[in-house]
């Protein structure tokens, strides 16, 4: 025979309660979706850019200054981003240790180009070409 477990009356009040208000919160969310694609003429392209608008992501331009400032504001935040990442990579790349080597080899053995380490500079070392020490 299973038992019944004793659970608090708080509790089974708080799950009912949770459900009741995620039921709520989905139905009047779904209600504005669709109420907003409705005014839209069911354009979903469309709610999106209103919303991007709206909230602040996207913006209007009316001069080709406003434009140009606003793509090279975006060109520099890449920039500085590629640049710390590029630093990051290359750190990584120079402290691998040597090992890597015997791991970098193809299926049935064969050869491939890989990474070899000397000083600080990073260079590719081509068997077939006699080129490695």
């Amino acid at each position: 025979m299973a038992s019944k477990t004793n659970q608090p009356k708080s509790m089974n009040v708080f799950k009912f309660t949770s459900i009741f208000l995620g039921s709520l919160i989905t139905i009047w969310s779904s209600a504005a979706i669709l109420s907003g694609l409705a005014q839209v003429n069911w354009q979903v392209s469309e709610l999106l850019r209103q919303y991007l608008i709206a909230v602040g992501l996207m913006q209007e331009f009316h001069t080709l200054t406003d434009f140009y400032t606003h793509i090279k504001g975006v060109e520099y935040i890449i920039a500085v981003l590629f640049l710390g990442t590029f630093r990051h990579f290359m750190g990584t790349l120079i402290n691998r240790p040597r090992k890597w080597r015997q791991i970098n080899q193809g299926k049935n053995n064969e050869k491939r180009a890989w990474p070899v380490h000397t000083g600080q500079a990073f260079f590719y070392c081509f068997p077939a070409t006699n080129l490695c020490s």
